[in-house]
């Protein structure tokens, strides 16, 4: 499917639970006072909306939250939504294709491969006030472009704004309230210590510390966190290329960089001593406070690692997206912290960077096809600048899990933790752990040596040799030419 890496995890709210603002022109051109969500030429209009379902299983509606948002638009505007939900393992190829055939409703899922011209650009729009935010001067203004604008880099290939973010997509570490308290746990933990510390609470009060599954997402995660904090010492000497792939710098490691790194040897598991140090943590993480038996644990339906012990309360922690808390899905007090920063009081190779994971406008983004015009047009403009304003949004956010894209509205409650510490909203300086080659993706790196099935020297060979043939098929695919690529 067609989603960026940094919202797998809308993904998988999507397949598991089942995964995760101009305005003045559109007012005024059917005859609005553009003054506020008044109705005008657009009062009776029906437009449609297809995507995939971000929240649960359900093929009929997104979920009670998103039907509410479409009910109080069209008593606010007169005018009605129509929803398809697509199957998240068609959705991408269906809007393509419905994009190209000039097919598509007006309102689609912005992830799907398409060219410019077939949506409409906004950017006269969002130079125009948002009719549904008082006294507001641009819809572009609204947005927290931290996440989303041109220097936020939300633009296609011709420069242009195309989609708007309903919310924000990010993970955080999801604790039980009642379970920390029964325990005598305190809340945030910060550091890695912190999480070991109180995962032997937490056993001893009858909880799993922190649930796990034997999907890649759990132990894959933990160790991007604990990988990015240890190798961030070496950004600066490894920062080789842009992010279209030309000699310069970028603001995280590109995955350029990183196979370059491995082929000319400056990164190797086997010689580089925060790789083993990583793996070490990773396992004294796995056997302090994973589910027992944690490899044997299948995968489980919902957008946390290992969501039936989470939600059944036999687990006091989870990894999950936000959009995994939606509609009222845990039925106790929770909270949302980072995952533990890796102190030198750990490991003298710590340089106390603290735990990232990132933030960004992946999660739930709608655009408008390229043959919605006048009436239809401007009801579609309406519907994105209302989910844009803090009327329109904070109710949805607080149902859906969301995190808010735009300013004056708040995350869902529960989930002030992923946003408020400032280097958890920080994408990894470091990118993801390498990978092995295609062929080899689903297989863990490190699940051998932390079952114990393996040694650390073996597992550090197997997994070097397994990036050596990432790098090398990835130097292949994207046909670079730089010596260090020819090897």
């Amino acid at each position: 499917m067609a989603i960026p890496t940094r919202v797998r995890w809308t993904q998988r709210a999507v397949a598991m639970t089942a995964v995760a603002a101009m305005a003045g022109l559109a007012a005024c051109s059917s005859g609005d006072s553009g003054g506020s969500g008044g109705s005008g030429g657009t009062e009776g209009v029906t437009i449609r909306l297809a995507g995939p379902n971000q929240w649960n299983s359900n093929t009929k509606t997104f979920g009670p939250f998103w039907d509410t948002l479409t009910a109080n638009f069209k008593k606010e505007t007169g005018i009605t939504v129509q929803t398809t939900v697509l199957p998240i393992s068609e959705f991408s190829q269906t809007i393509s294709t419905q994009l190209a055939a000039g097919t598509a409703p007006e309102l689609v899922f912005n992830q799907p491969p398409h060219e410019p011209y077939m949506v409409v650009p906004l950017d006269d729009y969002m130079k125009k006030p948002n009719p549904f935010i008082p006294g507001n001067k641009t819809w572009y203004d609204a947005f927290n472009h931290k996440y989303f604008g041109y220097d936020a880099g939300s633009v296609n290939a011709e420069g242009k704004l195309e989609w708007v973010p309903f919310n924000l997509i990010g993970l955080g570490v999801f604790y039980n309230k009642a379970a920390f308290k029964k325990a005598g746990v305190e809340a945030p933990l910060k550091t890695y210590d912190d999480y070991i510390n109180a995962c032997g609470k937490l056993k001893g009060a009858g909880y799993a510390g922190f649930a796990m599954d034997n999907s890649t997402q759990g132990q894959g995660q933990v160790t991007n966190f604990i990988w990015n904090m240890l190798m961030s010492k070496y950004f600066d000497k490894l920062n080789k290329y842009a992010g279209n792939g030309d000699a310069g710098t970028a603001a995280v490691l590109t995955g350029k960089s990183q196979a370059r790194a491995i082929l000319t040897g400056e990164v190797d598991a086997t010689k580089t001593p925060e790789v083993g140090e990583t793996l070490k943590l990773v396992k004294g993480f796995m056997d302090a406070c994973a589910t027992p038996n944690w490899s044997g644990v299948p995968s489980s339906s919902g957008g946390f690692v290992n969501t039936a012990d989470f939600v059944g309360q036999k687990a006091a922690m989870a990894l999950g997206s936000n959009l995994a808390a939606a509609n009222g899905v845990l039925k106790f007090d929770y909270g949302t912290m980072p995952f533990g920063t890796v102190t030198k009081a750990t490991t003298a190779l710590s340089t106390d960077f603290a735990a990232q994971s990132g933030l960004s406008a992946g999660g739930t983004s709608y655009m408008i096809s390229s043959t919605t015009k006048d009436a239809k047009l401007d009801a579609a403009v309406k519907f994105l600048q209302y989910v844009s304003s803090p009327k329109g949004a904070q109710p949805f956010l607080d149902a859906s899990g969301g995190l808010p894209a735009i300013e004056g509205a708040k995350p869902a409650p529960g989930l002030e933790g992923i946003t408020s510490d400032k280097a958890w909203s920080q994408p990894l300086l470091m990118g993801a752990v390498p990978g092995a080659p295609k062929a080899q993706a689903k297989t863990p790196l490190f699940e051998g040596y932390l079952i114990g099935a393996e040694s650390l020297d073996q597992s550090l060979a197997d997994v070097q040799k397994k990036w050596t043939a990432g790098a090398k098929e990835a130097a292949k695919d994207g046909k670079w030419t730089d010596d260090w690529a020819k090897q």
